[in-house]
């Protein structure tokens, strides 16, 4: 069965040292343990590939900070693979409170999960607390990446991202093929790549998407994404609020907000940007855009060069303002 370990971190042991001990004496939480670590408002800077893993199936790691500013923190500029958690097939990472901060880290290896790493059959569920992306990442998810049938449900606490390499599609989080990621509350931050990175499966339900680039990207045939209750928030002109390069997004709730958006700049300014061959399904929701287009009719689509494109059958009446749809 499992067994419980319920540890606080203390004065004396602010080292990695005490984080492997706690671990079995190593650094993973073995098979069938069920591990609490209390922050206890203390910082505990590492300096390695990973700070530790969840390792064996049915095992869980959960992170808690009863006192407050408690931070696991990873300083290594070769971090790979989760640079404070790697959380292994069938087993569990819980955060509650604390920071998992990454962003004094560079994750290089193309593998992405710069703070936090999900791989198959893994789940990470975020329940408050703070994490932050590498600095830099050369893969997907400097924040958080997710492996095929890896489970991530965000519903509470913030996620804040570092840099990304554009030439990969760079990401805050990465839904890799097969996975899924829900947000029902909370909030997405970045400063540039991708805030959420869909090969897979994503539900944004509620909660908050901003940043400086692209907030929400569906960049596979098989990626699937559903707005519903989400606010994704355009606070930069020349960033694209949603952009569907394949796969199919469905907007059934929720606002997004691309009034701050370049008028001028069509290609990366723009509320929803969706490819050729991708389909975007309009249930519902509210899409805003730049007051000099709000002469447009809710359900008319603009090409390249401004003009109609197509329409869209909408189940209900959402207010749309701005979509832009690219043509064959």
């Amino acid at each position: 069965g499992m067994t419980a370990q319920n540890t606080a971190v203390s004065n004396a042991e602010l080292n990695h040292q005490f984080l492997f001990r706690i671990m079995s004496n190593q650094s993973n939480v073995a098979e069938n343990q069920k591990v609490v670590l209390d922050l206890n408002g203390q910082t505990v800077t590492c300096d390695f590939a990973r700070a530790y893993s969840v390792h064996y199936p049915n095992s869980s790691l959960t992170i808690t900070d009863t006192v407050g500013g408690g931070v696991i923190k990873n300083i290594n500029q070769k971090a790979d693979l989760g640079g404070i958690v790697l959380v292994r097939t069938d087993a569990e990472l819980n955060l509650l409170a604390g920071t998992l901060d990454a962003s004094a880290s560079k994750c290089v290896n193309g593998n992405g999960g710069g703070a936090v790493f999900v791989n198959t059959g893994a789940t990470f569920h975020m329940q408050g607390g703070t994490v932050k992306g590498a600095a830099e990442c050369s893969g997907n998810g400097a924040a958080v990446a997710i492996a095929k049938n890896g489970y991530m449900r965000l519903t509470d606490g913030q996620i804040i991202g570092g840099k990304a390499s554009a030439a990969k599609g760079g990401s805050i989080i990465s839904v890799n093929s097969g996975a899924k990621f829900l947000l029902a509350s909370g909030k997405v931050y970045g400063n540039k790549g991708s805030m959420i990175y869909v090969k897979g499966e994503a539900q944004l339900l509620g909660g908050n998407v901003g940043g400086a680039s692209i907030k929400v990207r569906l960049d596979d045939a098989a990626a699937k994404a559903l707005l519903k209750g989400v606010t994704i928030a355009n606070d930069v002109a020349s960033a694209t609020s949603v952009r569907v390069d394949k796969g199919e997004l469905t907007i059934a709730g929720g606002h997004i907000d691309a009034s701050e958006m370049n008028l001028e700049d069509r290609a990366n300014g723009l509320a929803v940007y969706v490819q050729p061959g991708a389909t975007l399904n309009m249930e519902g929701g509210v899409v805003t855009g730049g007051t000099s287009w709000s002469f447009l009719k809710p359900e008319e689509v603009l090409d390249e060069n401004g003009d109609t494109a197509g329409h869209f059958e909408m189940q209900t009446e959402p207010v749309v303002r701005v979509i832009y749809c690219k043509t064959n």
